[in-house]
């Protein structure tokens, strides 16, 4: 028998079939590694994520409780001010309301007071006191009869007492 022969193509046959189930068994294979690794990696990076989560959560509660903490006593100082405000603010309405009323009221006895000077100044046509060093004098208007020797600021007085 030759090496040529059909011998030798039917073992070059088994062997490239034998080869190629071969081939065919190590792609299998390693393709299999490959997802089983791929698989580890998966399971492992789930695994890493959820640590993480958790982590991140506990963190997250502290966090939530120490700021709970923190604005408590703020929040409390900032409802404290707002009614110290609030009433100060209601007080000075009120009094700002009652010394207007008080005003309105001293304005009509102001304007009161003053009708009933000039009632008093027409009834009196125009008479009034004024004191100097000399003594007291009664000043007349000026239409009086000028017959006393009393004069203050060129118009007609009498001296009243000594």
């Amino acid at each position: 028998m030759s090496r040529d022969g059909p011998a030798s193509s039917t073992l070059s046959e088994r062997l490239a079939a034998k080869l190629e189930a071969d081939r065919k068994q190590i792609e299998e294979l390693t393709l299999s590694e490959h997802r089983k690794l791929a698989q580890s990696f998966l399971d492992a990076s789930k695994a890493e994520l959820a640590t993480i989560q958790n982590a991140i959560h506990a963190q997250s509660l502290t966090t939530i409780q120490t700021l709970r903490e923190m604005l408590r006593w703020p929040l409390w100082t900032a409802a404290g001010c707002i009614v110290i405000v609030i009433a100060s603010l209601a007080l000075l309405w009120g009094g700002t309301w009652w010394m207007r009323n008080d005003l309105v009221e001293l304005r009509r006895a102001v304007q009161s007071e003053r009708q009933a000077l000039a009632d008093l100044e027409d009834r009196t046509h125009g008479v009034r006191f004024a004191k100097a060093e000399t003594g007291t004098f009664l000043i007349l208007p000026a239409s009086a009869d000028a017959t006393k020797q009393y004069q203050c600021s060129g118009q007609p007085c009498i001296r009243i007492g000594e």
